[in-house]
């Protein structure tokens, strides 16, 4: 006879996918530019999964599915309230609609990158100004929705809208903002350094916000061609011991994204999407997306178990960069190891400080004046700040999708360094054994076990800095 929890379990199941595939769809159609889809309205009411479960402890796989709905419920009843679902989904429709000008031209987000690079000071300003006005139009909405997610999370139970998130995310607040605090203070001197060095060799004696990436910017080939950059990502794969051929996922290339690139799990894995930005330096970008799509269609395992923590799955995709830096000259950039990149990568790794100490604290005090605390934020992260009152933050779509992505993307730095030490490929192995390694070890049972458990068993270490701080010669 069916176990009555395992028919909770099941129906629990059901309805949670049949949510995140509608959200996923809708999502997809708002960068694809289709028509929104109709959606239907969601019943928390359908979603009363009760606190315990008869006999749970005699079952482990329930056991597991248990507790992720749990987290799963506690999120859903705060992010669908529909106050809060709606003004989320328009500040998201804004910014995927949002065409950047200058001087009154219309430009694509892929130009703005490649425009931060000029050697052109003004111009650079220019495109650094460019969503100015999108984020002026998104501030009050942004305030508004913390403001929201603050009183609906103190409602269900949670301390602050940061525990909830984090809890979610299978991590410990207080421990999380600890190692920010460490790798604030240890990166900085180090980072100070290296911006000195760009600006005097750039003859740029005050850099601004709109400087760092061209002070970052390795000297490059004049373009690469799409083809040519699958042709070295299906490269870096194929010598990890991953063959493309047989993948299952679409790409859509898409000038005005707002990400470099971003993968879109509808229904795992029959349908999976990699939406990216053609510029320069997308080969980085698609092999870290390609990892998502490779872990969301090599377990075959119930749905609810596909909800793998985004720390370990941003950090094993994040991994595979690193690889790829090992592998392939034409990946050079990301190898913070070598002299001439140590600067762009702790450029990026600070900006991901910036980002998350500027959302945790506008969370905790959002009564603040947005354009004070980003300019506070970026002289201290960044040693530079612009000379006028700006909103710029505002316009960052992850506030509004992914909240506290930045502080999930230092932790899935720390996690890459640290598996990328202790993989088979850093003890002198055979390069073609990393893809069968990371497949075993953190693909094929996705969420059964928890992420930190996952991260043990396989390099026998707690996720700690050492690693990373190694590769920028840190000790």
């Amino acid at each position: 006879m069916k176990h009555a929890a395992t028919d909770v379990l099941a129906s629990q199941e059901e309805w949670l996918c049949r949510v995140r595939q509608q959200a996923a769809t809708a999502r997809l159609h708002r960068w694809l530019g289709l028509p929104p889809i109709p959606e239907q309205p969601i019943d928390l009411q359908e979603f009363l999964y009760p606190q315990r479960l008869p006999d749970l402890p005699g079952d482990a796989l329930r056991a597991r599915k248990h507790e992720i709905l749990q987290r799963e419920r506690r999120w859903l009843l705060v992010e669908n309230q529909p106050s809060i679902a709606a003004l989320a989904q328009r500040a998201e429709q804004e910014i995927a609609d949002f065409i950047p000008r200058i001087n009154g031209s219309a430009y694509t987000r892929a130009e703005l990158v490649q425009m931060l690079r000029a050697d052109d000071r003004q111009l650079r300003r220019a495109a650094w100004y460019a969503e100015e006005p999108l984020a002026q139009r998104l501030a009050g909405m942004l305030r508004d929705l913390v403001e929201l997610r603050r009183t609906h999370a103190a409602r269900h139970g949670a301390s602050s809208y940061f525990h909830l998130v984090m809890e979610r995310r299978e991590t410990e607040p207080t421990w999380v903002q600890s190692l920010l605090e460490e790798l604030e203070q240890r990166t900085l001197p180090l980072y100070q350094q290296l911006l000195m060095m760009s600006a005097e060799r750039h003859g740029i004696s005050e850099p601004k916000p709109w400087d760092l990436d061209y002070l970052a910017t390795l000297p490059q080939p004049a373009s690469t061609s799409l083809h040519n950059a699958f042709d070295l990502v299906r490269e870096v794969y194929r010598r990890l011991g991953i063959d493309l051929a047989t993948a299952a996922f679409q790409i859509h290339a898409l000038p005005n994204l707002p990400l470099p690139a971003v993968c879109v799990v509808v229904h795992p894995p029959q349908e999976v999407h990699i939406l990216y930005r053609d510029s320069r330096g997308v080969e980085h970008a698609l092999v870290h997306e390609i990892a998502h799509a490779l872990a969301a269609t090599t377990a075959r395992v119930d749905y609810l178990l596909t909800l793998e923590s985004p720390i370990l799955d941003e950090g094993i995709a994040e991994a595979f960069t690193l690889w790829a830096a090992a592998l392939l000259p034409a990946f050079k950039e990301a190898a913070p190891s070598e002299t001439e990149g140590q600067f762009g990568a702790l450029l990026r790794l600070r900006r991901h400080l910036l980002n998350a100490h500027l959302e945790i604290m506008f969370y905790a005090h959002p009564t603040g004046a947005l354009s004070d605390l980003y300019i506070e934020a970026h002289r201290r992260f960044l040693l530079s700040a612009p000379e006028q009152p700006c909103e710029r933050f505002a316009a960052r779509h992850l506030l509004y999708s992914q909240p506290f992505q930045p502080a999930v993307y230092l932790l899935a730095d720390v996690l890459a360094a640290q598996v990328v030490a202790a993989a088979p490929l850093a003890r002198g192995a055979n390069p073609a054994e990393t893809g069968p390694w990371v497949a075993q070890h953190f693909w094929k049972e996705a969420a059964l076990h928890p992420w930190r458990e996952k991260l043990a068993r396989a390099i026998h270490q707690d996720l700690s800095p050492q690693a990373l701080l190694a590769r920028f010669g840190i000790c």
